[in-house]
């Protein structure tokens, strides 16, 4: 009060009144503004631990999911990183372990005393040449076969090995290595391959019986001209059957005889498409020879005759009525090149790149009811590779096939060869 009394107020007394409370509410503002901050710095750390908390808890479920899925699938399983160490197996790998003799180590099957023999079942695989050890230096794993343990215990896996791409370009990732067991795959080819022997040692003593009485009636003086042909036919068609037994014998047991020679592939074709000319006009299907040139290759011409025996029969089968089957033919970089094209039912992918496997037929042959064995292209598939050279399929469901047979090339012309184009077609 006596500050606020006339004259006794001055410039010192009001800068006293005024500046200590100014400086106690700045301080306090002060104080206000940090205390706020900290608490809602502590709400938002409370809030980010909370997020942890639940991350960490999705991630914790996650992986028990993860590991209760990689468990329960019957297929071993190997990750690796991208330095090539080991980070997740899962039980069924374990299990292959075991087999492998090695109960108290890791389970990637790397160690030197497991068990682990190659495809043969007899030479022993060392850790390099392993499916794991060859993931991890980044090698490409496909089908790699292996069998684990001892008789009788023994099994047989097949090996894939997969690359995972990192998140960044720039970083490498891993691989996931697959093992399969296939024992029981194995023993029913070889079951299969067993049976398909039995049938054909019991088929070929008939079909030797069925020539020996056909060359009888060849030979009888009154045969008329026309049965005469036919029975030339049929026995052809008995001789080639009997081959074929036989060749199904020397595949299972690996020793198909190729005896190549300079040979016109021109006539091989008008062979087969004169054998094939009765079955295409029942099925009122054109069988369309534009071969008519020259197309000398080093092959067995009987061998070459099964071959296109069996693609055109394939033809004719898969084909509707109507339709066309073209040949053609030509020779480049050193090498003849025949193809059989139909217009016919076709396949997808799946179906084409297994043509060429052993009993298997494709999903529109099976729907179609069209009768088959999955043996034929097997055969084909053998002869051509062992004259060296390649057979391959291209194919669309619906729109046909193709089959490629690229043949190493001959100097010499063989002696005799007609040549000509035909056209057979059903009337």
């Amino acid at each position: 009060m006596p500050l606020l009394s006339p004259g006794s107020l001055d410039a010192a007394h009001l800068l006293r009144l005024v500046l200590l409370p100014a400086v106690m509410l700045a301080i306090s503002v002060s104080v206000h503004i940090v205390a706020n901050n900290m608490d809602f710095q502590r709400d938002q750390l409370a809030a980010k631990e909370a997020e942890v908390r639940r991350v960490l808890a999705v991630i914790r479920e996650r992986e028990q999911l993860l590991h209760a899925v990689v468990d329960s699938i019957d297929v071993g399983l190997v990750a690796l990183d991208a330095e090539g160490r080991v980070t997740l197996t899962n039980r069924q790998q374990q299990a292959f372990a075991v087999r492998a003799g090695s109960r108290d180590t890791a389970p990637d099957l790397q160690q030197e005393r497991q068990k682990i023999y190659d495809g043969d079942g007899v030479t022993f695989l060392p850790p390099a040449d392993r499916p794991v050890r060859r993931a991890a230096v980044k090698q490409e794993v496909a089908g790699q076969l292996l069998w684990l343990g001892e008789e009788p215990q023994r099994i047989a896996v097949s090996a894939t090995a997969r690359s995972i791409d990192g998140q960044d370009g720039d970083c490498a990732g891993g691989s996931v290595v697959l093992f399969k067991d296939v024992t029981d795959q194995l023993a029913k080819l070889a079951a299969k391959d067993d049976f398909m022997s039995g049938i054909s040692h019991e088929l070929r003593t008939p079909l030797t019986s069925i020539l020996a009485y056909l060359e009888l009636a060849m030979e009888h003086p009154d045969l008329p001209e026309d049965v005469a042909a036919h029975l030339e036919v049929a026995d052809r068609n008995a001789e080639r059957l009997l081959t074929l037994i036989s060749d199904f014998l020397s595949a299972s047991a690996g020793t198909l005889e190729i005896r190549p020679e300079p040979t016109d592939l021109a006539g091989v074709v008008r062979s087969a498409v004169q054998s094939a000319a009765a079955t295409a006009a029942a099925k009122n299907i054109a069988l369309d020879n534009q071969v008519d040139h020259e197309l000398v290759s080093a092959a067995d011409p009987a061998r070459m005759g099964q071959v296109l025996d069996n693609l055109l029969s394939n033809a004719i089968k898969y084909s509707p009525a109507g339709s066309t089957v073209t040949l053609r033919g030509w020779q480049h970089a050193g090498h003849s090149v025949l193809e059989v094209v139909d217009t016919g039912y076709g396949m997808d992918d799946a179906d084409r790149l297994r043509v060429f496997d052993r009993f298997f037929r494709s999903s529109s042959a099976r729907r179609s009811g069209i009768h088959g064995t999955g043996l034929g292209l097997v055969v084909a598939k053998e002869i051509v590779e062992r004259h060296g050279g390649t057979i391959d399929v291209s194919s669309a469901l619906g729109e046909g096939t193709t089959f490629t047979v690229t043949l190493p090339a001959a100097e010499r012309r063989p002696s005799g060869s007609a040549l000509g184009a035909e056209v057979v077609t059903s009337e």
